[in-house]
Order: structure tokens, then C-alpha cells, then sequence
């Protein structure tokens, strides 16, 4: 059992000196009704003398820390990462992608803009010679089932048959047209271009197997001393998309390089240039010698499932003290482990950003040294691209 040491001294009428262990507060006011001001804090106390009930409350503006909720979507920077590399703490968002076209491929983005604009008009008389076939099939179903409908209707029903010929050899034909309204794209590369590009498309398939690829989003610093935590900033993270893929319409013997993260354009990096997709399937086109990617290993404290591919290298609680142990005023204060990832950013002078945390540092870092060794050789290399367009006429 603890003891409590506590003394008042009266300094004049209505003003009095409390001391304690825990140190001297001044209170302020007549029995009943004062204000105490000391180290932690200035209280307002209040009671009704001889009924033992009171009421306490702090008038600073600065209230107890609580508990707050965990929110799985805002994970936590390490103090440790500002060993590292400082993040650019704000939101990264890429400008639309009208605006991302580099000069001299304006006529290139024409051309696939038109082809994929012909697609879409393709593609939507497709779904309404599909939509009138489910028609024409269920009102012969209809018919068929009915005996005297069979019987009263057989002009009809010989009607519907021959409709439904005519609509499903049409929807076959614009599925053809589909099919034939395509870009295709011939590199032709020289040997130690071509050994680079083999070696990039290596190391980005090591990348599409690591356990968690997360598109980030970056906030401002966290008030380490209000919620008591030991990270330096909160990052919103999502699952991010890293994968070998061409748009339906581009055919092409190297398949295009896949990442798209939280925004609203992601990006397929080919030998000779790079190609930008929004939400609506517009797209725009740059050199790919101006996509800068850039690598940085980061701490993390992890509060979600902890990828297996991913290294701990340290610990620390949800909420601590000021000598980092943990802050026992808390009931749940988990320890968790501060794992180091590998984060990999996206940028172009025309106003691309995106960035990704992937879970195994090796991969990460091998894919950007491959991608910066491509890219040296590409600047002092020839490169030979014959574009086929193959529209349906």
C-alpha cells in the first residue's frame, strides 16, 4: 500500500499553499468554491461543506489522454526513420492525366486515344446487339412454351428465329472488330538494351510476388507528446496493384511494367515510353527516360498482419513515455514490432506521383537499381519503334 503525503499552509485569507511529493500548487478561493493551479494543471473544485459531495474539473484547455480507437487504414512512421530518410509529408496526387503528355509524343497519345475512343463505340453496339439477342431469346422462349401460342403464332415465332440469326451473326461481328481495333508495337532493341530490359523485367517479377505492395499516402506530423506515440508521422496506406499488363487494345512482345496505386491514373512502363491510364480510359504518353523512380528504406510500426517476406528491427507500444518504455496509464498498449520496408516513388517533371511501400527491401531496391541501369543505357542507345494500327475498315 502506497502512502500519500500531503500539507496546507495558509498564506493569507482565501489563498493557500498545498504541498506534496508530487510537488506545490496554489488554490484560490473561499470553503466550497476554489481554483487550484499547479504543475499538472488548473482545476476548478467545487462542494457542499459537511455532505462529502464535490465536484472536480480542469480548466486549462489541456484534457487526460484517453485510449483512442485503432483505425486499421492509419499506420504509424518510426522515430527511427528520420534516420533514415525524411518523408514528404503531404498528400501525393498526380495532376489529371490530360496534362502528363511529354512534347514530341502528343501525336502518339492522338493515336491511342482514337483507338481507344473507336473501341468504346464499338464495344457499345456490342452490348446492344447483346441485350436485343437476350430480348428476341426470352420472348421465344415464351412462345415456345405455350402450345397455343405455338400453334397461333408460328409466323412469329419463325420471325424471332431468323432475328435472333441476324443479331448474333451482328454482335459477332463487332466482337471481330473488337479484336482487330488494336495498336500493335515493334521494339527493336540493341543487345545490351534488350540484356538490361530482360534484367528489369527479371527484377520486377520478383516484385509482383512480395507479400504486400501498399499504395501510401502521406500526412503531417503526429503530436508525439498529445497521443503519446513514438512514430513521427501517420501514413494512409491501400493495396496497391504491381503486376505484368497491357491495356486490352496495345499488343506488343514486351509486356508492359503495371503499378497503380491510390490515385486516379496508373502507369504501364514500356521499352521506349511510358503510358498514363485514368478512370476513364484517357490516356497520355512520355519518354521514359523522364520517369523518375527513386528508392529509400523506411521503418514502419506495424499494426496490421506482418508480412513474411519483411524484416523487425526493433519494438516499441502503441502509446510510450518519454524514455520510449510503454505508458502503463494505458490499458490496451500492445508492443509492436518496427519493420523495415522498402519504399518506391514515381515522378515525372509534366505532374505524376505516386508512391509505394513494398514489404521486402531486397526486391524494391533491385527493381529501381534495374531501372536506373535501363534507363543509362537507353539514353545513349537507338531505339526503333514501328507502330502497327490495325483498325477495322
Amino acid at each position: 500500500m502506497g502512502l500519500r503525503f500531503y500539507k496546507k499552509v495558509k498564506l493569507i485569507p482565501g489563498v493557500k499553499l498545498n504541498i506534496s511529493k508530487s510537488g506545490v500548487s496554489v488554490s484560490v478561493g473561499v470553503p466550497g468554491v476554489s481554483v487550484t493551479t499547479g504543475k499538472k494543471g488548473t482545476y476548478f473544485n467545487a462542494g457542499l461543506p459537511g455532505t462529502g459531495l464535490s465536484y472536480r474539473t480542469r480548466i486549462d484547455g489541456v484534457s487526460k489522454p484517453v485510449n483512442p480507437p485503432s483505425n486499421s487504414n492509419v499506420e504509424l512512421f518510426s522515430k527511427a526513420n528520420s534516420v533514415l530518410s525524411k518523408p514528404v509529408l503531404k498528400a501525393l496526387k498526380s495532376v489529371s492525366v490530360e496534362e502528363l503528355t511529354s512534347e514530341g509524343m502528343r501525336g502518339l497519345k492522338n493515336e491511342i486515344n482514337n483507338v481507344q475512343r473507336e473501341r468504346s463505340n464499338i464495344r457499345a453496339e456490342q452490348m446492344s446487339a447483346e441485350r436485343r439477342c437476350d430480348r428476341l431469346q426470352a420472348d421465344l422462349h415464351r412462345i415456345a412454351r405455350n402450345p397455343f401460342s405455338r400453334l397461333f403464332q408460328k409466323r412469329q415465332l419463325e420471325q424471332i428465329k431468323l432475328d435472333i440469326e441476324e443479331t448474333e451473326a451482328q454482335a459477332n461481328i463487332l466482337s471481330n472488330r473488337l479484336s482487330d481495333t488494336t495498336l500493335t508495337f515493334t521494339f527493336d532493341l540493341d543487345e545490351q538494351v534488350e540484356s538490361a530490359l530482360e534484367t528489369l523485367d527479371l527484377a520486377f517479377g520478383a516484385l509482383t510476388y512480395v507479400s504486400h505492395a501498399w499504395s501510401t499516402h502521406f500526412f503531417d506530423f503526429i503530436d508525439q507528446h498529445q497521443t503519446r506515440s513514438s512514430a513521427d508521422a501517420k501514413v494512409n496506406r491501400k493495396k496497391g496493384i504491381v503486376r505484368s499488363k497491357s491495356p486490352e487494345f496495345i499488343k506488343t512482345q514486351w509486356t508492359p511494367l503495371h503499378f497503380h496505386g491510390s490515385g486516379n491514373v496508373g502507369v504501364y512502363i514500356l521499352p521506349s515510353f511510358i503510358l498514363f491510364e485514368n478512370m476513364a480510359r484517357s490516356y497520355a504518353v512520355a519518354d521514359v527516360l523522364e520517369l523518375q523512380v527513386r528508392f529509400r528504406p523506411f521503418h514502419f510500426i506495424e499494426e496490421s498482419l506482418i508480412p513474411d517476406d519483411a524484416e523487425a528491427v526493433g519494438y516499441t507500444w502503441l502509446r510510450v513515455n518519454k524514455d520510449g518504455g510503454p505508458d502503463r496509464r494505458f490499458s490496451h498498449n500492445p508492443k509492436l514490432p518496427i519493420m523495415e520496408y522498402g519504399i518506391i516513388s514515381f515522378h515525372t517533371d509534366t505532374g505524376f506521383r505516386e508512391e509505394f511501400m513494398i514489404s521486402d527491401v531486397t526486391a524494391a531496391q533491385r527493381f529501381v537499381s534495374a531501372f536506373d541501369s535501363y534507363k543509362s543505357l537507353l539514353s545513349t542507345a537507338t531505339v526503333e519503334v514501328a507502330v502497327k494500327d490495325t483498325p477495322y475498315d
